[in-house]
Formats: C-alpha cells, structure tokens, sequence
C-alpha cells in the first residue's frame, strides 16, 4: 500500500499543475479524482486543492462537472455525470470549503424532477436529465454530499476524515 501511495505521488501528479491526472503519463483531468478525500488516499492539501481547481478549470460547467473529455470509443456525446457534481460538494468540504460546498449543492437540488429524482446525466444544452433514469448512482452520491455536509456543519473538516465506520 505504502509502495503503491508513494508511485502515485511520484507518477500521478502533473508538474505544471499539482493535480492528480487520470493516468501516468496522461496529464489530463478526471472528475473521479474528486473522490480521493473520500478514500483517504494520502496526498497532501496542496495537491487536492490543485486538483480540484484543476477539474473545475476542465471539466466544470456552472454547477455540472463533466467526468473527462476527450475520446473514450463510445458513440455520441454525453452530458454532465451527476454525482461527479456531487464528488464536487466532497471535495470542497474536504478543503474547508463549506459555504460554496453547501452553495453548490442546493443548486443541484434545483435539477431533480419534480419528485426530487436524478438520471445519470445532465444536458445542459437542452437544459434536461438523460441516460438511465433514476440513477442509482446519482442518488448514492446526492446522499453522500447531504450526509457530509452535516457532518461538516458539526465538526468541520475534521468530522469527515475516517471511514463511515468510524464516524
């Protein structure tokens, strides 16, 4: 594990910008990245803010985050991946960002259908849910924000480190 972490560090972080990168040798952004806090994978504040900043340079569109862009082999275009939006509200809390976390998240709220149900996915340039629909995924994430975001109003930061279990 140790080994692994150290590489990671090593190869898995852009120069230029101090961001995690979705692949070695592959300096480009990845919205998945928004769960490393989550994980507990072991990088300094200074590299997660890095790639944050980095994901919402790239990936970012109002309040929808993209997964990555470029070229995967699949058919079409896709929209905005929900709970990457929602990785966003963690991420931000993990960084003491509470107000713009807590921001970020109610206006996500916005989006949900009428009985407060997400999909997969959000087109903005026709300003409607796609994909599978309801996502259980979207959903997982939306609770996990709501989850963090108490946690985050009663103990800081701090509260959210550790496992579930541990909480």
């Amino acid at each position: 594990r140790d080994a692994i972490a150290a590489d990671v560090r090593e190869n898995g972080i852009d120069p230029r910008s101090g961001a995690l990168v979705q692949a070695y040798g592959y300096p480009v952004p990845d919205a998945a990245l928004l769960t490393t806090p989550l994980l507990g994978f072991p990088v300094p504040v200074e590299t997660l803010q890095a790639t944050v900043d980095f994901i919402e340079r790239h990936l970012r569109n109002g309040v929808f985050v993209h997964r990555y862009v470029g070229e995967d082999g699949l058919p079409g275009d896709e929209g905005a991946f929900l709970i990457c939006s929602f990785w966003l509200v963690d991420a931000l809390l993990f960084l003491n960002r509470g107000e713009e976390a807590d921001a970020l998240f109610r206006q996500l709220l916005e989006y949900g259908n009428d009985v407060g149900l997400f999909s997969e996915e959000f087109d903005r340039d026709n300003n409607e849910l796609m994909g599978n629909f309801p996502q259980a995924f979207t959903h997982l994430g939306l609770i996990g924000a709501a989850s963090h975001l108490e946690l985050f109003q009663k103990h800081g930061a701090e509260g959210l480190r550790g496992t579930h279990a541990d909480r």
